[in-house]
């Protein structure tokens, strides 16, 4: 969010301070540029993008009930997956003119990670006994090897106008899916609910893996500065429908675990165009500064499901199985420098 305000007001002042006045070619200073021009062009681009991406998908599970015999109590567990990585890939666009009076415009983009997240996967385990002990009785980590596949097909629509102020319509449907695969497993167990155990096992070992999948409609507002022919400054922001699927496979347990259901996501953006050149000649560069932030909740209800026998739980439980309500929730940043040329 300080990245997204910073680029906000850095976006503004040099929107501003490049749209006030123009040079003539023989370098006389007329007043403030004038494109107000209709333009009836038609712009097709294509831009690689780099991505710094922040942030992560924290995954929840809490559920009251027999811990143990004549034993009630509450089990929680927190797993927090690293989304920490550099992203890359493309950029297709189709549209109007941007300095046209009601421009418009549709876009492709695909992307994936370039590197692995360089966070790692952090598991915490709670327990609150009825009348007894309540606290964290175990944390541990796990390095995370990860692919992903992101895309999105989005539009934008121009209403209205005041001046160098455009404002208008954005939407479209946005895609992520992620998967990770964990490894090794760093921490630290309660023995009795009393002593601290430090522990590091299954060292380069695959202990898990998780994917999770979004599917994200959206509509929202954007509003932009289009200081000059050449320099603009954008805000956007929209909601969005979030259908949401995951799983968890616990390879050290014996179980894996599914879910899918529907929750609700915020996305915004701040973004800065500089388009060098003569746009009456043809083919022509342009480069871009976006910073954004998104935000998924679902809750959906999981079943998990024991393939195997549990070796930590009591009993047999090979071909078991439990639903539990679960909630997700996927905090997303990302910086984006995107290079490209319109034709």
């Amino acid at each position: 969010m300080k990245n997204l305000l910073l680029l906000a007001a850095f976006t503004y002042v040099v929107g501003a301070a490049v749209g006030t006045r123009a040079q003539e070619p023989g370098g006389s200073v007329t007043g403030p540029v004038n494109f107000d021009q209709p333009r009836h062009k038609i712009e097709f681009s294509i831009s690689p993008f780099i991505t710094k991406g922040f942030g992560s998908t924290k995954w929840v599970m809490e559920e009251t009930g027999y811990i143990d015999t004549g034993i009630i109590g509450t089990v929680k567990s927190e797993l927090d997956y690293p989304l920490n990585s550099l992203y890359g890939g493309f950029e297709l666009r189709l549209g109007s003119d941007p300095t046209a009076f009601k421009d418009w415009l549709v876009k492709l983009t695909v992307g994936t990670n370039l590197n692995h997240p360089s966070n790692v996967m952090k598991d915490h385990d709670w327990v609150n006994i009825q009348g007894g002990f309540h606290g964290k009785i175990s944390y541990t980590e796990s390095r995370v090897r990860m692919s992903s596949l992101l895309e999105s097909l989005d539009g934008h629509l121009t209403l209205a106008r005041n001046g160098r102020s455009r404002f208008g319509l954005v939407g479209g449907i946005q895609y992520q899916h992620f998967y990770q695969k964990l490894y090794d497993l760093v921490g630290w167990q309660l023995r009795d609910t009393v002593e601290r155990v430090d522990s590091s096992l299954y060292q380069d070992r695959l202990v898990g893996t998780y994917r999770i999948t979004y599917l994200m409609p959206n509509v929202g507002l954007f509003g932009r500065i289009q200081s000059s022919a050449a320099t603009s400054a954008e805000l956007r922001g929209a909601f969005a429908v979030s259908f949401v699927s995951d799983e968890d496979f616990h390879l050290m347990r014996n179980r894996i675990a599914t879910a899918s259901g529907v929750g609700f996501g915020f996305m915004g953006a701040v973004k800065l165009r500089i388009a060098p050149g003569q746009r009456d000649r043809g083919t022509h560069p342009f480069f871009e500064l976006e910073s954004d932030f998104l935000l998924v909740k679902a809750s959906p209800t999981q079943t998990i499901y024991w393939y195997g026998n549990d070796p930590i739980a009591p009993g047999d439980e090979t071909g078991s199985s439990v639903r539990v309500s679960h909630h997700i929730t996927s905090k997303q940043g990302h910086i984006t420098a995107r290079v490209g040329l319109s034709f």
